[in-house]
């Protein structure tokens, strides 16, 4: 009897699993990459699907906005020709990816895509974002520098200045630009004056804003 049993069991092992290999299992997907998604920094909080909507001028109204969703982006770094696939949000207003405190742009030199520091929230510093420069004009590149970082209120507040220049280290002051950064929130003002007569050629002022911290 225990012969019987443990012939029928085998018997019935080897049917079981020539029925469940018949040849039509489906065949293992080659796995997905997956890619590292590089979430914004506290005073650029250009997540997707965020917007910024502007007072400008006194009179008129602007939106800044960000990509629906994270898109794929890959970068050269910009020494050893090393490339960088991730993950990351579009700023519309410039169509530019945004890498933390760095836009992605196109080295006008190298023709690579490459990462351009162009904030930092420690006082003193500064960067020239080539990405900006044309060099037919006096003011072609941008040049901003962290000026103060404090509390207003609840609020942490970081101010920058910025210069116009056709070179670095060659900056031209006929023009320059003042913004405020809130933490969480992003830019809160912007204001370009003519240094020559004190005009305010370009101002906004945050009014309103959404973030989809995703």
């Amino acid at each position: 009897m225990n012969k019987f049993t443990t012939a029928t069991l085998v018997l019935l092992s080897a049917v079981l699993f020539s029925c469940n290999n018949d040849g039509n299992d489906p065949v293992d997907p080659t796995p997905v990459k997956v890619y590292d998604t590089i979430r914004p920094n506290a005073y650029l909080p250009y997540y997707p699907n965020s917007w910024w909507q502007y007072q400008v001028n006194d009179t008129g109204l602007a939106t800044s906005k960000t990509s629906e969703d994270y898109q794929l982006v890959t970068i050269n770094d910009g020494v050893y020709w090393r490339l960088d696939t991730v993950m990351l949000p579009i700023y519309e207003d410039l169509n530019l990816p945004v890498y933390g405190y760095y836009y992605i742009g196109r080295n006008p030199v190298t023709g690579f895509y490459e990462k351009f520091c162009i904030f930092s929230e420690k006082v003193g510093d500064g960067y020239l974002f080539n990405h900006l420069c044309d060099f037919r004009w006096d003011y072609g590149c941008w040049y901003q520098k962290t000026t103060g970082k404090f509390k207003s209120g609840e609020d942490s507040v970081i101010t920058t200045e910025v210069h116009f220049s056709a070179y670095e280290g060659n900056y031209i002051d006929k023009i320059k630009v003042f913004i405020t950064y809130i933490k969480d929130v992003g830019i809160s003002e912007y204001y370009k004056i003519d240094t020559t007569s004190q005009d305010t050629l370009y101002k906004k002022v945050l009014i309103d804003y959404f973030i989809d911290k995703k």
